[in-house]
């Protein structure tokens, strides 16, 4: 759920001419985990997980994308912190990558009205639920320093 206060949001285009660019799927996230850790660490966030080759699913991802642990998602204390994802094109690539400020995928869950789910998810947390209270300002910055640093 995207809304004001609710998390830091990027989206990333990366043409085929651009060093960045993988032609696989799952390799082309690779650089996302460093900016992941980089942007994490310089805020001082430590004790997260990001996962590089294997995601986590949950019998809900089928309908519930952002239920599951994907390739370069970090977590913290077994709680989804950021989520990534990929849209192709022949002529670019766009990443999304978004790190929760707060937790508001409860919520999104029941206006998405899915009725009956199974019990099993991955439970998310927020930068605020873990002290980081940054100004948005300034995460931003550092979220634009540690992408700078990959390119």
């Amino acid at each position: 759920m995207v809304e004001p206060g609710g998390q830091l949001w990027a989206n990333l285009y990366i043409g085929p001419d651009d060093s960045l660019w993988v032609n696989d799927v799952v390799r082309a996230f690779d650089f996302l985990s460093v900016v992941t850790a980089k942007f994490l660490d310089s805020i001082g966030v430590n004790e997260y997980q990001i996962h590089e080759r294997q995601g986590q699913s949950t019998s809900r991802a089928p309908r519930i994308c952002f239920s599951g642990l994907g390739v370069s998602e970090a977590e913290v204390r077994g709680r989804k912190l950021t989520g990534v994802s990929q849209r192709r094109r022949r002529e670019y690539v766009c990443f999304q990558f978004q790190c929760l400020l707060k937790d508001n995928q409860s919520e999104l869950l029941e206006l998405l009205n899915f009725g009956p789910l199974p019990n099993e998810r991955v439970e998310v947390i927020g930068l605020r639920d873990l002290g980081v209270d940054h100004e948005l300002t300034f995460l931003e910055k550092a979220l634009f320093s540690a992408l700078s640093d990959c390119t």
